[in-house]
């Protein structure tokens, strides 16, 4: 009975070597790596929470028309909306 080889050398135990043993665990040593790998939040955004809504794609491609026809930002767009959205019920606008 033969077995197809894949074309990669054969290891024998002796040459086998464990991830563990071949890597040093320090303890917040993940942590740090972790915390590195993050690229820095952006001074625009700090202190502040993403809201995210879905909307049909018409509604999305008026919201970016109306963006480009008044020259005004969708972020801008959105934080008028929300004021008005909380005036309308009785609070402050303060988006």
């Amino acid at each position: 009975m033969t077995t197809k080889r894949s074309g990669l050398p054969r290891v024998g135990k002796s040459q086998m070597v464990s991830a563990q043993a071949s890597v040093p665990v320090i303890a917040g040593m993940q942590e740090e790596e972790e915390a590195k790998a993050k690229p820095p939040i952006p001074k625009t955004r700090q202190g502040k929470k993403a809201v995210t809504f879905y909307f049909e794609p018409e509604v999305v491609k008026l919201l970016k028309t109306l963006s480009l026809e008044t020259d005004i930002p969708l972020k801008d767009l959105g934080r008028e909306a929300l004021n008005e959205l909380f005036a309308k019920h009785g609070k402050p606008p303060i988006a």
